[in-house]
């Protein structure tokens, strides 16, 4: 039934924690993300190993790092988990009951022992096991900052700071006893202290730095004095602290007999700290934004190992860092502002750096998504070129078509010649069969590398073909991020053509729902050949009451333009295009002053009205705009008498792009049923937390008339709406039956004589409704859903579910009917109307990411392609999946086992056979003639 080119990846989402160390003699790279997943990448090409994605994390993941035991340990709240960091397989899981506000952390692990902590509670979890030794309360303490080794039977912590004391605790490994307890007086606040191994370092504003190894019995503080420190950073080497002054940078060597300051740089907030794995030598390595340039000191004697650029230039900044040496080469980790995370190596002979790998992890915070057509070729180009001439004569039409056809000429002998070499360097390298090399030099596909490209790297050059294809199946897919870059990405196989950061004081808006949104607009497309594509992006900025839009260019990722306004509260795309066939973008600030970009001061072709709404208070507004004096007027007021513990929690319109194809469904009795098309029609689903109550409503956002209102008790969250033609789908969770269901209404114009929902206007509506409403048992959840986009509306629309287990599944809208019923009419037998069923039937052939899980999907993007059968499909979450899908069959293409060789020798024998009939004619007619 589908005809399906699926292209897949899995992203671990925007790093957190890293973890880049050499252990055993084999490099290991594990990164921790905000979008709650642990991971382990190749070194070698930035492919991920293994990946676990955990339920919700309140707080970061912690590693362990134990060459004994190779694991990992993570916590979700009151769960401690244990993964073997080689292969991501679960060796364990415990609970630990905490009080409601209480979170656990870990600290450190010591043997055999995994010390948690959290607020004056110390836990003790046995690392092959996972079972808890002990728990000790210390109710004079709110916070824990160091733990140390002492001796094989005990540890010693280093606590938070109360009454200017710092208190240091032995406690016994096997049951967590307090062996020894004193205190050191400070005067110093707890947020300008760090702990690392043995060493506890506080500083103080005047320039005090008191440093202690708290793993001794009595423990004898050492001081010393530095100019104007602000902060100190605690590095994985337990000698060594890093304080950042006003004008400096210093690392120091802490011991228990003295600090001293062994390094002095400029200050930067990215730098790290770790040993080389040949030499056994600390490495302190710095990163300067402003120019760019990444330095690299032998702690042991200042030298300067590395001064060198990073590539590539013009990115986000740097915001964490981690290297491994190797005596010879330096393998850099860097993570930029936008998440993407590239892994350089530097030669220390050497002043250039070069990358290795690159992965775009801010992918797994997409925010909006638009799929562009690719330029037309230069034939296409000259084709439209040529008949859309206006105003030509004769003998200028006659010049333009000689010229373009010897350019036409010329262009396919150069395509040709380049297919002829490129065939040659196959055969001669062996990499394709012949049947490929043939095809391929009489203008087939360029066969592909055995190597496919991963989706999210960088593409090469000249790889992808940046062009239309015939059936318009090749699209560039742009997508904004709440991480603050818009990227383009080639559905041919995901690799990223292009990247556009947005700056460091980005800010994603919020919408009326009070959800972060970066919302992206195409204001011209690549249908107008003669202009080039435009597209905007809308954000807030850091720290200012203002907000930006930046227009750049969707296929090649070139910055056009950029607008700073007053803070946004709305921005709209109008429906229309200007003399350059550009859709403005009207924007609202929170002045409720009304701007276009680019600027529009000529009165609008219609009537242009806005629907806005209070989430909370139920409050609907229709609102009209006119472009000559800038200025919103109220058309109408509704309120929707919403009670405390209410608020609206979805919203869904109709896109003005989409196409209509049929007005009316024609029944068994040849009449007529007319879809009730209304494009200003609002759906709206309201949920009261106290009465578990969803209510769904139909207004029309012109006149503000309630069409539909539907209520369903015992309900819960998630709720998600699909709005399409003339119908609506929404799904829920039944709290009363403990199922997820999903509810389909659909509007008709006239009366009819079924046991649907009869509605007829008292106010502005004239027409008399039928409005068909069923609910169905769907049993799985959902965590997002859509409708498949063609480009004349003439295919079936199906529904796109993704599932929590990883499946993206295909509904049939025959399935979701709501015009099923259980008794069915032989008119409707004739409408091959399926009778109705309470469940809806989960078939894995329905599945079309068939084995290939993808989890944590948000959204699902349809486009139209070309061929009116094939709609594209993109989800987008931790992972993204693109595919292509026909939800009415292929019809308009030929099979893939189609026979061609029997059609040709059909086609040879019927030419051939003319010929012979036309001779034996000509025979007949000379011998009729002459008789």
């Amino acid at each position: 039934m589908h005809y399906m080119k699926i292209k897949w990846e899995s992203l671990i989402g925007c790093p957190e924690q890293l973890f880049y160390k050499r252990v055993n003699g084999r490099d290991i790279l594990l990164i921790s993300s905000k979008q709650h997943a642990l991971g382990s990448l190749d070194t070698a090409n930035g492919n991920i190993l293994w990946r676990q994605i955990q339920d919700s994390m309140e707080d970061s993941l912690g590693f362990t790092y134990d060459n004994i035991h190779d694991i990992v340990i993570v916590y979700n709240k009151n769960y401690i988990r244990a993964f073997d960091y080689s292969t991501g397989i679960l060796k364990w899981e415990n609970f630990i009951s905490l009080s409601q506000n209480q979170r656990v952390g870990i600290l450190k692990v010591i043997k055999n022992v995994v010390i948690l902590t959290h607020g004056p509670f110390i836990y003790g979890i046995k690392v092959t096991s996972g079972s808890l030794l002990w728990s000790t309360d210390f109710k004079d303490n709110s916070e824990w900052i160091g733990v140390a080794e002492n001796g094989e039977s005990s540890i010693n912590l280093v606590g938070g700071i109360s009454n200017n004391k710092l208190s240091i605790v032995k406690l016994s490994l096997e049951n967590g006893s307090t062996q020894n307890r004193n205190s050191i007086d400070v005067e110093y606040n707890f947020e300008r202290c760090a702990a690392s191994g043995r060493n506890a370092v506080c500083l103080n504003s005047q320039g005090t730095i008191l440093a202690i190894d708290f793993s001794k019995d009595k423990a004898v503080p050492v001081k010393t004095v530095l100019e104007q420190p602000i902060h100190i950073y605690a590095s994985l080497d337990e000698k060594y602290f890093v304080v950042k002054s006003l004008s400096s940078l210093h690392v120091l060597h802490v011991t228990s007999e003295k600090i001293t300051n062994i390094l002095k740089v400029e200050p930067t907030e990215v730098f790290s700290i770790s040993t080389d794995s040949s030499t056994k030598e600390p490495i302190f390595m710095a990163y300067y934004d402003t120019l760019g340039v990444i330095k690299a000191f032998d702690l042991k004697s200042s030298k300067n190992l590395l001064t060198s650029k990073l590539v590539p230039e013009r990115q986000a900044p740097i915001s964490k860092l981690e290297f491994l040496s190797t005596g010879k080469t330096i393998e850099i980790l860097t993570v930029r502002r936008d998440c993407r995370v590239d892994l350089h190596e530097a030669r220390l002979d050497g002043k250039e750096v070069s990358i290795e790998w690159t992965r775009f992890e801010g992918l797994a915070t997409i925010a909006s998504v638009e799929m562009i057509d690719l330029p037309l070729s230069e034939t296409q180009a000259t084709i439209e070129t040529e008949f859309t001439a206006k105003d030509a004569g004769i003998l200028r039409t006659f010049i333009l078509r000689v010229t373009s056809q010897v350019e036409l000429f010329k262009r396919l002998f150069v395509q040709f010649a380049h297919r002829f070499v490129k065939s040659f360097e196959l055969i001669v390298t062996n990499q394709a069969s012949f049947s490929t090399i043939f095809r391929h030099l009489f203008g087939g596909e360029t066969p592909k590398s055995s190597k496919p490209q991963r989706t999210g790297s960088v593409a090469k050059p000249d790889t992808l073909p940046m062009e239309r294809d015939y059936f318009n199946l090749r699209k560039m897919i742009v997508v904004s991020t709440t991480s603050g870059s818009v990227y383009g990405l080639h559905n041919e196989d995901g690799s990223v053509i292009w990247s556009l950061y947005l700056g460091d004081d980005f800010e994603p808006l919020n919408d009326q729902l009070r959800r972060t949104k970066v919302p992206l607009f195409i204001q011209r497309g690549t249908s107008h050949y003669q202009f080039s594509s435009e597209a905007a992006v809308a954000f807030n900025v850091k720290n200012a009451k203002s907000s930006r839009l930046v227009i750049f260019n969707p296929i090649t990722g070139t910055l056009v333009n950029t607008y700073q306004v007053e803070r946004l509260k709305r921005v709209e795309l109008l429906p229309f295009t200007n003399d350059e066939m550009l859709h403005p973008l009207m924007v609202l600030d929170i002045n409720n002053k009304i701007d276009f970009f680019p600027s529009y001061s000529a009165p609008l072709p219609y009537s242009t009205f806005q629907f806005n709404f209070n989430a909370s208070s139920g409050d609907l507004y229709g609102e009209r705009i006119d472009s000559v004096t800038r200025k919103i007027s109220t058309t109408w007021k509704n309120q929707l008498r919403f009670s405390k513990s209410e608020k609206i929690v979805a919203v869904a319109s109709k896109p003005f792009s989409q196409t209509l194809h049929s007005q009316g469904k024609v029944l068994g009795d040849r009449a007529v049923l007319y879809k009730y098309s209304n494009p200003s029609l609002v759906a709206l689903a309201a949920f009261d937390e106290v009465e578990a109550l969803l209510t769904i409503y139909l207004i029309d956002a012109i006149n503000g008339q309630i069409i539909y209102s539907g209520r369903h008790p015992r309900t819960r969250p998630p709720f998600h709406l699909v709005h399409c033609e003339n119908w609506l789908a929404y799904s829920y969770w039944n709290e009363k039956a403990r199922r997820t269901e999903i509810g389909v209404i659909e509007l008709y114009e006239g009366l009819t004589q079924t046991n649907a929902v009869h509605f007829n206007s008292m106010t502005t509506e004239k027409t008399p409704l039928t409005i068909y409403a069923q609910s169905f048992i769907f049993s799985q959840g959902i965590n997002a859903m859509t409708a498949t986009e063609t480009e004349q509306g003439l295919t079936n629309r199906n529904l796109l579910i993704a599932l929590p287990f990883g499946g993206l599944l295909e509904v049939s809208k025959r399935f979701v009917d709501a015009r099923r019923t259980i008794d069915l009419t032989p008119e409707m037998r004739e409408e091959m109307i399926i009778p109705y069923m309470p469940e809806l039937l989960l078939a894995t052939e329905d599945l079309i990411n068939y084995n290939q899980s993808i989890f944590n999907i948000r959204g699902i993007k349809t486009a139209p392609s070309g061929l009116e059968s094939t709609s594209l499909v993109l989800a987008y979450g931790i992972d993204l999946f693109y595919t292509r899908v026909s939800p009415s069959g292929t019809f308009d293409i030929l099979k893939d086992d189609f026979d061609y060789v029997l059609i040709s020798l059909v086609m040879v024998v019927l030419i051939g056979g003319s010929f012979v009939v036309k001779r034996i004619w000509r025979q007949n007619s000379i011998e009729q003639a002459w008789s």
